[in-house]
């Protein structure tokens, strides 16, 4: 059968409705998928020629909560929230995306029965593109080898796509949590292939930012991994528009206050409050740690010079290429 969505991705809820509503014979590639980065792109993007080659349907199988959460019991810090990264999949435009809800049922599966009631069963896969270290069933016993004596006994085409390797490093969501605990956010885009970019709702702030004249939006973050404390210089986008922006991530040293994730969004206007907002933030690079300064002049003589530092930076992007932002 032939790629029947023409570039619209169909995206469900779980495998069963996969089965209920389309049925047709599929490639398939599974995963957590945290971060949607260029090794994801490169295994997204090969199963889609695959399954135009062999004439099926292109689906990417992914979990929701993260399988660790489930096994472990414990959050796990990710890259990208649930609807964000589907919206990252979608981009690449496979024909189907499933968003399978992992369960203390579905983890204790093993690996055969994964393979015969999910995989053949209800995705109809006549093809299984694997990416590397990708395991499936309790304990993770599904393994490469076990795959291909599955798919050699079911008749089931298996296909292994080598690491995708940057500068000999294999691209991994590890890779890329490493370099947000370090702060090295500017060398995240060579791996994730765009900024670093969190999210959330504005909440109320003590007015400190507002009395100095550079007005900060407070900001309760998603579940999400947050870089290394410091002073970042960035990007926000709230209303439909995108500002440069200085972003604070730790302690309020100086007013030996809590922990908070402050952005000033620099040129934006208008002096309403962005209470209740949802703002996204993109990272670009550290210019600092947080520092206990000793008197208001000094802080807001920094402050000054982050708003520079940031402006000039956003400046140079925008000149460079404004889509490299790709804030959605």
């Amino acid at each position: 059968m032939s790629r029947g969505f023409k570039n619209k991705v169909t995206v469900l809820r779980d495998c069963k409705s996969y089965f209920e509503k389309i049925g047709s014979n599929s490639a398939v590639c599974m995963g957590n998928f945290d971060g949607v980065h260029l090794g994801h792109v490169k295994l997204i993007e090969t199963l889609i020629s695959i399954a135009k080659k062999e004439g099926v349907l292109s689906l990417v199988l992914t979990f929701e909560p993260h399988s660790r959460e489930v096994i472990t019991g414990k959050k796990v810090k990710r890259l990208t929230p649930a609807e964000e990264k589907v919206n990252l999949i979608k981009t690449l435009s496979p024909d189907v995306v499933v968003v399978q809800t992992f369960s203390r049922e579905l983890a204790s599966y093993k690996a055969e029965r994964f393979f015969v009631e999910i995989l053949v069963g209800m995705l109809k896969a006549s093809v299984i593109v694997l990416g590397p270290d990708s395991k499936f069933g309790m304990g993770g016993a599904g393994d490469r080898n076990l795959l291909e004596q599955l798919g050699s006994k079911y008749a089931v085409k298996v296909i292994d796509v080598p690491p995708f390797e940057i500068d000999d490093v294999i691209v991994s969501s590890s890779i890329i949590k490493d370099l947000l605990f370090a702060g090295k956010v500017s060398e995240v885009p060579k791996f994730l292939g765009r900024y670093y970019q969190i999210s959330g709702k504005v909440i109320r702030g003590t007015g400190t930012g507002t009395n100095m004249g550079y007005p900060t939006a407070n900001l309760e973050p998603d579940e999400i991994l947050l870089p290394l404390e410091g002073v970042y210089a960035g990007a926000g986008c709230v209303e439909d528009k995108v500002y440069p922006a200085a972003i604070h991530i730790g302690e309020r040293k100086t007013f030996k206050g809590s922990f908070t994730v402050e952005v000033h969004l620099i040129g934006r206007e208008k002096s309403t409050p962005l209470y209740g907002e949802t703002l996204k933030i993109s990272f670009f690079e550290r210019l600092r740690d947080i520092k206990c300064f000793e008197n208001m002049e000094q802080l807001k003589s920094s402050i000054e010079n982050d708003v520079k530092l940031a402006s000039n930076l956003f400046l140079s992007i925008v000149k460079k290429d404004y889509t490299s932002l790709k804030i959605l």
